[in-house]
């Protein structure tokens, strides 16, 4: 399940012509006396035809930061479930975001980015005070040129979770809300399920790990 986290508003609702309710505001506020009992499933839609469930949250800053901020109970509620592995859209986030007590309840925090210096290097600095903050920090690299995952790695200290592929004909379609059924072959669409089901087997074995 993909979760539009990002303080400064979301795109998923105009991007591919969805809904703005049920989504992160409604879900909100079914848990504001805790999440017990909720249905998670009841604040979701999917993206395309038999595709990815999403929670939606407002395009508009001030809805979306105040439906970010408020939705901080959430990351132990969702951490607690077997049934469902959940992907965050944080945006640009910084220690001051208003989702970062959500983001600071994730298993990994990663920062997508060209492997390119002029987003590698802010880039390292976000990552530093996140990981000062207290979460689980690393990389997604969109493409491995100029800088592969060993030199950013001993570069700036930060492990590389992945690489997903700069497949930039596929990515122009999925953001201007082309079909995700029809993207399934292309190499960004085959590299980033195969990274997220990587992460989600990481993160079982880890809790396993902690459990024993």
């Amino acid at each position: 399940m993909l979760l539009e986290a990002d303080g400064d508003g979301g795109v998923l609702a105009v991007r591919y012509q969805l809904a703005r309710d049920p989504g992160l505001i409604s879900l909100v506020s079914a848990g504001r006396r805790g999440f017990d009992g909720v249905d998670l499933w009841e604040h979701t839609q999917q993206v395309g035809e038999g595709g990815l469930d999403v929670v939606v949250t407002s395009e508009r800053p001030t809805q979306a930061g105040a439906a970010v901020a408020a939705a901080a109970p959430l990351g132990a509620w969702l951490a607690g479930r077997s049934d469902v592995d959940v992907i965050a859209d944080f945006g640009r986030l910084g220690p001051a975001s208003p989702g970062i007590e959500l983001a600071l309840q994730t298993d990994v925090l990663l920062m997508v980015v060209n492997p390119v210096a002029e987003q590698i290097q802010p880039a390292a600095e976000r990552l530093q005070g996140l990981r000062e903050a207290g979460a689980n920090v690393g990389w997604v690299l969109v493409g491995d040129k100029p800088y592969g995952p060993a030199e950013i790695e001993a570069t700036f200290g930060f492990g590389v979770a992945g690489v997903i592929a700069d497949d930039r004909r596929a990515a122009q379609i999925l953001s201007g809300g082309g079909s995700t059924r029809k993207m399934r072959r292309s190499l960004l669409f085959r590299s980033a399920a195969a990274l997220a089901c990587e992460l989600a087997d990481r993160a079982r074995a880890d809790r396993v790990e902690q459990a024993s």
